[in-house]
């Protein structure tokens, strides 16, 4: 989504190139990009919504239900893309259930 947002990955800096080796140890040991957000110039709800899904720290991270309650889904005024993130969420849920997280 952060991807999306900002057209770019946003663990790279301006212009470099990644390893596929070197994005998955970027993920997997480095802090969440939450520079990026500044960067593409989030609006205030994405940045609040992006910055609670991107904790890496399951006690910080957002329940399933504490991101639907957020502003920037809340006055969303098309059901369909409400929906949508509603259920997008709550597959990681089960997903994130499945693998024992």
């Amino acid at each position: 989504l952060l991807e999306c947002l900002c057209g770019e990955y946003p663990y790279a800096l301006a212009g470099q190139q990644m390893s596929e080796f070197e994005v998955m140890t970027s993920i997997v040991e480095g802090p969440p990009p939450l520079r990026a957000l500044s960067l593409c110039k989030a609006s205030k709800g994405m940045e609040e919504l992006l910055s609670s899904m991107l904790q890496k720290d399951p006690e910080k991270r957002f329940s399933a239900d504490q991101l639907l309650s957020l502003p920037i889904l809340q006055k969303e005024p098309d059901d369909s893309v409400k929906e949508s993130w509603r259920s997008i969420i709550r597959q990681s849920q089960v997903k994130k259930g499945r693998l024992g997280m």
